[in-house]
């Protein structure tokens, strides 16, 4: 005897889709799941207003969380062969390889191996934001600022991709000042007040004391890196700094600032 239509809406209960794993989380802003139902308890023929709705939107947000990994996976695996083989020595077949995906996805996200390449190249300026916040930024935040760079180049490959293409972008066919001038703007930032609050000699230039220190914390880390693998990256920022504030802060000051950056707020780990 077949089963009524009542007694069928029953045993087919409507299928939605699930929430993404935990593991998308990392990729996400937080609070992303706050608003997601694990569950939809509707059966066909038992529709709730606006239940048709709700489930364009989840599958919509499921979908994007899906194409957030698979970008960041992108990024992952052209950090890893732009690291190792820098632009001109990386394919797009590397990337895949490494990122574990097709072409197709690779093309949905970016059109070009450059457009890759840029999209690392601005991420490394993001390194200012694990500074602390704070309303009066001054000389010990630039001092932050290249020990938590530093800390950057030894452990996350994509920090180091994005400083080498930097690098190369800027020196060979097409130069481009851009990652440098935005460098240069964050220093100037921080220096102007600092020497309007006395911590710089007044007869000093800023714009000409933050280029200078762009400049050799680019050769500094270059020239770790070629000698030892960035093992003595700190030791040679540290250095920077212990020759550098004799001349430009005022003696009576000099004891307000730390060349081996904050205590407590540079973490010291190995390289990966």
């Amino acid at each position: 005897m077949r089963p009524s239509a009542e007694e069928r809406s029953h045993e087919e209960p409507h299928n939605s889709p699930q929430p993404p794993s935990t593991s998308a989380k990392k990729y996400l802003p937080t609070g992303f799941f706050s608003g997601y139902p694990t569950r939809l308890t509707a059966h066909r023929g038992e529709r709730r207003p606006g239940s048709d709705q709700g489930d364009v939107q989840n599958v919509a947000r499921a979908r994007q969380v899906r194409a957030e990994i698979t970008r960041q996976a992108i990024l992952d695996g052209a950090a890893v062969a732009f690291d190792l083989g820098g632009f001109e020595g990386t394919s797009l077949s590397d990337v895949v390889r490494n990122a574990g995906v097709t072409k197709g996805a690779l093309y949905f996200h970016f059109p070009s191996k450059e457009a890759l390449a840029r999209t690392l190249m601005d991420e490394q300026l993001l390194i200012a934001e694990r500074v602390p916040a704070t309303d009066d930024p001054g000389l010990q935040t630039v001092i932050d600022l290249s020990h938590q760079m530093a800390h950057g180049l030894r452990t996350d490959v994509r920090i180091r991709a994005g400083i080498r293409l930097v690098i190369e972008f800027g020196s060979f066919t097409h130069p481009d000042p851009t990652p440098y001038d935005a460098w240069i703007d964050t220093c100037r930032t921080c220096l102007t007040p600092a020497q309007q609050r006395g911590d710089i000699h007044p007869s000093l230039d800023i714009q000409d004391l933050s280029t200078l220190l762009v400049g050799a914390f680019t050769g500094i880390q270059v020239t770790s890196h070629v000698r030892t693998r960035r093992q003595d990256l700190h030791t040679r920022v540290t250095d920077l700094w212990n020759f550098l504030l004799p001349t430009i802060v005022p003696p009576q000051r000099i004891a307000l600032f730390h060349p081996t950056g904050t205590p407590g707020t540079i973490p010291i780990t190995s390289a990966h």
